[in-house]
């Protein structure tokens, strides 16, 4: 199949592909592929269905076929910000990577712990654990969190421990990064925050 030789047929399709395309972008936290997938994947596909894997395969195409576009982007986008970066999927960290370029400044925010996957995404924690150990990049260990209360912390800490350590399938004891969750010091506005909850 070649990615060129499509076009959308009418413009209710055209416009739910939009729309898709901003939500989606919105809600993974991936906002400057709005305009890689309207500026440019939209005008290539003629597919009358699409989902999100799609849209980003059609991007990486474009910027693949486009070298001087790419150059754009990265140019436009000197530092690109990526939250939750342990729900992303390959693709999506192939695009990242193409417009953050060999020289540009990507910083991946994430808990490979808290991933969401294999159910309805592609996502895999395991591509941010792989990214983290590479020799070019450097790790920032962020343990404290404010969101929770000092005996949810202590649970999962517990099991995070047992799962490493103790978990009955020897194959599964690498499902989770050897990491303790810390409280906020006190004084820290979050601090306040988490233990209001108690």
């Amino acid at each position: 199949m070649d990615l060129l030789n499509y076009t959308f047929y009418g413009n209710a399709v055209r416009q739910w592909v939009i729309a898709l395309a901003i939500t989606l972008a919105v809600l993974v936290g991936l906002r400057l592929l709005v305009s890689v997938v309207i500026g440019r994947v939209l005008a290539l596909s003629k597919r009358t269905r699409t989902d999100w894997d799609d849209l980003v395969a059609h991007a990486i195409a474009a910027l693949r076929l486009d070298p001087d576009y790419l150059a754009r982007l990265q140019h436009r986008w000197p530092f690109i910000l990526e939250d939750e970066a342990q729900d992303s999927s390959e693709l999506q960290q192939d695009l990242l990577a193409a417009l953050a370029g060999p020289n540009g400044n990507w910083v991946r925010v994430g808990d490979p712990n808290q991933a969401v996957y294999y159910t309805f995404t592609t996502a895999n924690p395991r591509l941010l654990r792989d990214f983290l150990r590479r020799s070019d990049v450097t790790s920032v260990d962020m343990p404290e969190s404010g969101r929770s209360a000092r005996p949810i912390m202590d649970v999962a800490n517990y099991l995070v421990d047992w799962a490493v350590a103790k978990h009955p399938l020897p194959e599964v004891r690498d499902a989770f990064r050897q990491q303790h969750v810390l409280p906020t010091p006190e004084g820290d506005p979050m601090s306040a925050a988490a233990n209001a909850g108690k």
